[in-house]
């Protein structure tokens, strides 16, 4: 695709976007999944961050803290990997691993965001012990790098203990959370190393009928990177209604509000804290 911007004629650019999905069985009870997501633009369409359902087994997807730059050109891809395997009729074992990369080719038009890039993984154990709850419980693990390959270098280290419940109110509306304490270590030269502890929690709550759906979710944790230097007390809440208003015609809305805080505020990145807001509008017809 091609953004035009007037009358700033320079931000001009080719928008590229490439998506690959694979799953494989490796036996009757085990399932590999393979997934990257690729995208270089300037525009804030197709960056959304709302979690729309859960993951496996009830496992509620992550939300990525809301940063939405504009008139920025930003490299971005995430690689996504996890193996699960039916251990019996209602228990379930699995891992994951994901590894990202953000890169800003023009930094001088953007003095305060920075290259960052993370990596991390974990394992989790559910169990179904009615015919519409799953329960379990989820290890991660992620380590995230700011500015890579410049002098204000962070990483922030996370750990995560969380147990998690899913309950079917109906067959199209599941239910989610997720709860745990939280470890995190943040390193930013030259100020000493901050560790601590602190609640994170995950939920999400669906529902799809026959001419309407929607989704809402709601995150808080400690998270790194997205551009930002230093770690974050991020909170996040998101919605995504959709509508058939006729057999041609479709619609719908969708909305985010992220608050990022730093999570000391004698670190350097408490300059950056802050508020985003966003939302989206689409109509479809059928052709």
């Amino acid at each position: 695709g091609f953004t035009f911007y007037q009358p700033t004629s320079s931000l001009n650019e080719i928008d590229q976007s490439a998506e690959v999905d694979f799953q494989r069985s490796l036996s009757p009870n085990a399932l590999l999944t393979l997934s990257d997501s690729f995208q270089d633009s300037s525009t804030s369409f197709g960056f959304g961050n709302l979690a729309t359902g859960v993951g496996s087994q009830g496992v509620p997807l992550s939300v990525t803290p809301g940063l939405t730059p504009p008139f920025t050109q930003r490299l971005s891809n995430v690689a996504n990997a996890e193996v699960t395997l039916q251990t019996g009729r209602d228990s379930m074992i699995g891992a994951m691993g994901q590894a990202t990369l953000l890169h800003y080719p023009n930094s001088s038009v953007v003095p305060d965001l920075y290259d960052g890039n993370s990596r991390g993984g974990g394992a989790f154990v559910s169990r179904r012990f009615t015919r519409n709850q799953y329960a379990g419980f989820i290890y991660r693990y992620a380590d995230m790098l700011t500015n890579p390959s410049g002098t204000n270098e962070t990483e922030t280290q996370t750990h995560d203990f969380s147990v998690f419940y899913t309950m079917y109110l109906a067959s199209e509306i599941p239910f989610s959370i997720v709860v745990g304490p939280q470890h995190y270590s943040v390193k930013q030269f030259p100020l000493a190393t901050r560790n601590a502890w602190t609640p994170a929690v995950a939920a999400s709550i669906g529902w799809h009928g026959d001419y309407a759906s929607y989704a809402l979710s709601y995150s808080q944790s400690v998270t790194g990177a997205g551009g930002l230097l230093g770690a974050y007390h991020s909170k996040t809440a998101a919605a995504a209604l959709r509508w058939q208003v006729s057999p041609m015609w479709s619609a719908g809305v969708s909305g985010e509000y992220a608050n990022n805080r730093s999570v000391n505020s004698n670190l350097l990145s408490n300059i950056q804290n802050g508020h985003t807001i966003d939302g989206s509008v689409m109509v479809e017809r059928t052709l």
